[in-house]
């Protein structure tokens, strides 16, 4: 009896450690080995293929890897991103590696501040979700505004010059976006999945009747 009892609680603390690491945030490398770059392989539907593989959720971190002056992340509109309009409103990161934190449900719009890069393919749109994946409902969602994200100018930022599609501001030198950027998580182990929590709670509602009849 006394055995029993001990596996289950055994078990439970197993369902509960697997629960865990399945919520976890997770750490993504756009691109992957390809990375953040101009006229990536495949054209303009390479990062928007890339992640179709992939469901992000809140707090999830996205890691644009570039050479520091050859590219940059701007964080922008709907508007902006299909017309690769980089106006000098736009906030971007010039320096490589740059993580950033997806704090938000619902679209995120990126691309390189170079205009010519940009309409190569070098642009990116997410949809970030509150669980590891989308609940279906019998009523269709309500669409996201046009312009969804487009934060205001954080320090450490730049914008970009007026009538100049050359190399981002040198005066921009951080790659993080203050107050959304969390510390370095574990690599990337691909997108979360429900399985494992379903399982674990499988495990916890198994050991709990167990432990009722002791």
């Amino acid at each position: 009896m006394v055995q029993i009892r001990n596996v289950s609680i055994i078990v439970v603390i197993i369902a509960v450690a697997v629960l865990l690491q399945s919520t976890k945030a997770e750490e993504y490398i756009v691109g992957g080995d390809i990375g953040w770059t101009s006229f990536p392989p495949g054209g303009a539907s390479f990062y928007s293929k890339w992640a179709s593989n992939f469901t992000f959720k809140l707090n999830d971190i996205l890691v644009f890897n570039f050479e520091s002056g050859k590219h940059s992340v701007a964080i922008t509109t709907k508007s902006k991103y299909k017309k690769c309009d980089m106006s000098k409103t736009t906030p971007f990161l010039a320096t490589g590696p740059a993580r950033v934190t997806l704090d938000h449900k619902g679209k995120f719009y990126f691309a390189c501040t170079f205009t010519s890069h940009c309409r190569s393919g070098q642009k990116l749109k997410v949809k970030v979700v509150t669980h590891s994946s989308p609940i279906s409902s019998p009523s269709s969602p309500k669409a996201p505004p046009e312009e969804v994200y487009c934060p205001p100018l954080p320090s450490g930022l730049v914008p970009i010059p007026p009538s100049n599609e050359g190399t981002p501001s040198s005066s921009s030198s951080s790659s993080t976006v203050p107050g959304v950027i969390a510390p370095p998580p574990p690599p990337q182990t691909g997108s979360a999945m429900t399985l494992p929590v379903t399982f674990s709670l499988l495990l916890i509602n198994i050991a709990f009747h167990v432990l009722l009849q002791f």
